[in-house]
């Protein structure tokens, strides 16, 4: 019965990730996709917020709280990891600019590669990370489908404007349907972390990464609101694919597996309030 829901928690989070960059594509053009590449401010901003001050967060908290080692070492692989999957479904929640959210996943995507394996080992001693493991993985799982749902728009936009929608419900119940049997498949391990602190040391990173991805966004609403929803998306996939591989005692990956759930949580919260202009008007 295990593997079985192991096989279908995988089956929907492939299909989200792949209807949702497909989706993405389908409703934009290259041109608008690469645009914010010119925009020097954002890609600054978004490297020094993502990987300068969200690893020092960490550091900060494991300093302050003295975290046991599998603690400070899934805490740091978390704040380390940039680039989710799922950072164009929040900043369509909410309601903020699709295409500078992708262009901003790509971008963080892109650097975590060659970042992690360059600082990660400074602070987490004994760790061996390969590039490759990290970025072909994504490549296909999120470069691909995007290219194909461009391609598509590009030289068939009636047949794209048809099937969006569609493929947007697709993605929308697949990824309800990933969270639902991962809470069902990982519930012991949630339960287990009760009153351990974990579950407060990840809420202090995803929310002060937050926090700071808005207070230092840029000067408009809009690249506020699209730096915090970068700066709390942090990429799962690869802080997972780091930790299995280094460390099989499954401590630090238990870490990862809990900062999945609550990152989620904080970031589908968020996402509908800055939906509201009332509750962030600038």
């Amino acid at each position: 019965m295990q593997p079985l829901i192991h096989l279908f928690a995988s089956i929907f989070s492939f299909i989200f990730i792949l209807t949702s960059m497909l989706g993405a594509g389908l409703g934009l053009t290259t041109a608008e996709i690469t645009a914010p590449l010119k925009r020097k401010d954002m890609v600054w901003r978004a490297s020094i917020i993502n990987f300068i001050l969200v690893p020092a967060i960490a550091l900060l908290i494991s300093s302050i709280f003295k975290l046991i080692p599998s603690m400070h070492a899934g805490l740091l692989i978390i704040a380390m990891c940039a680039g989710a999957p799922f950072l164009p479904k929040m900043a369509h929640l909410a309601k903020g600019n699709q295409a500078q959210s992708i262009t901003l996943m790509v971008l963080l995507m892109a650097i975590t590669v060659g970042y992690l394996p360059a600082v990660l080992p400074l602070v987490v001693p004994g760790i061996t990370i390969y590039p490759l493991r990290i970025a072909l993985p994504q490549v296909f799982l999120l470069m691909l489908p995007l290219a194909i749902g461009l391609l598509v728009n590009a030289r068939r936009p009636l047949t794209a404007s048809l099937i969006k929608p569609f493929v947007n419900k697709t993605a929308a119940v697949s990824l309800l349907a990933a969270a639902a049997i991962g809470l069902w498949k990982d519930f012991h391990i949630f339960a287990a972390a009760y009153g351990t602190g974990i579950y407060i040391f990840i809420i202090l990173l995803i929310g002060s990464a937050m926090f700071f991805g808005y207070l230092f966004g840029g000067a408009n609403r809009e690249d506020k609101i699209l730096m915090s929803l970068g700066a709390g998306s942090r990429n799962i996939t690869a802080a997972l694919l780091v930790a299995v591989t280094n460390f099989p005692d499954r401590s630090v990956t238990t870490v990862v597996i809990i900062g999945s759930l609550v990152e989620v949580v904080i970031l589908l919260v968020l996402a509908k309030l800055y939906s509201r202009k009332k509750y962030f008007p600038q």
